[in-house]
């Protein structure tokens, strides 16, 4: 018999996937930070002015902005 999680238990992992980042792309290849060349990022700051979106490095906060926002990677 298949057991339910808690609604704080989901929470818990889905915050632990949003701390941790997620890899984003094109063509199936990953973006790295030009700076670390981690693979990871967070959403960054909304540039509502210009309508561009933003991603922040997970490792060293490098924010790059995009006018479309990125597809995740093998999530």
């Amino acid at each position: 018999m298949a057991t339910k999680t808690s609604p704080f238990k989901r929470a818990i992992k889905a915050a632990k996937q949003a701390m941790a980042g997620q890899r984003y792309g094109a063509h199936d290849k990953p973006f790295r930070c030009p700076f670390c060349g981690h693979d990871q990022f967070k959403p960054g700051p909304h540039v509502t002015p210009f309508l561009m979106h933003a991603l922040a490095c997970a490792d060293c906060g490098h924010v790059e902005f995009f006018t479309k926002m990125p597809k995740t990677i093998g999530t």
